[in-house]
């Protein structure tokens, strides 16, 4: 995809080249194969307390509940902070997106902000709807920067970073 020239408050221009679908939907397959892992020991680990326990009294079947509870709090926390806090610690970025060279930008190329990353997260709910994210990937098929719903609420974009080697963005007046 040829890059993109974004004109910057500070009245500069950077190119910048936004993210194709398919590096888009790869980056989130290796994403999602990362969930699943984190997700899997959400309930591994709390499955293997409540095996060991025999439920005689009613304290150890409370304890049972209690756990199993929270292994599917901490599967569907999982689903969501997984993007929210590599996006934040990574800048923008999370390990699907960093193995593909892409990354989370605001609509001035920089890091995006917490709000931001939120948001956009936020909106993967109606992203993803009404199954395996049409909404999003029609969305993202329209817009001229393959944004997904998400992204135009929140003011941010995927974009395709720099690889080592790579000729710098050119920024000028």
């Amino acid at each position: 995809m040829p890059s993109t020239p974004l004109l910057l408050e500070e009245g500069g221009r950077l190119d910048i080249r936004p993210a194709g679908l398919a590096t888009r939907l790869v980056a989130r397959a290796v994403d999602g194969l990362c969930q699943v892992i984190l997700a899997g020991a959400c309930l591994l680990l709390p499955a293997m307390v409540v095996e060991r326990m025999a439920a005689d009294t009613q304290a150890e079947a409370t304890a049972r509940v209690v756990l199993l509870v929270l292994a599917v709090l901490g599967i569907l926390a999982s689903a969501w902070l997984y993007p929210v806090l590599f996006e934040l610690l990574w800048q923008g970025q999370t390990p699907g997106k960093r193995m593909l060279g892409l990354a989370v930008t605001d609509d001035q190329g920089r890091a995006p902000g917490a709000a931001a990353v939120v948001i956009r997260n936020l909106m993967l709910l109606v992203d993803l709807l009404p199954a395996l994210g049409l909404v999003g990937l029609v969305a993202a098929s329209l817009d001229p920067r393959h944004r997904r719903l998400g992204d135009m609420v929140a003011g941010t974009m995927v974009i395709e970073r720099e690889r080592p080697g790579a000729a710098a963005p050119a920024v000028g007046p």
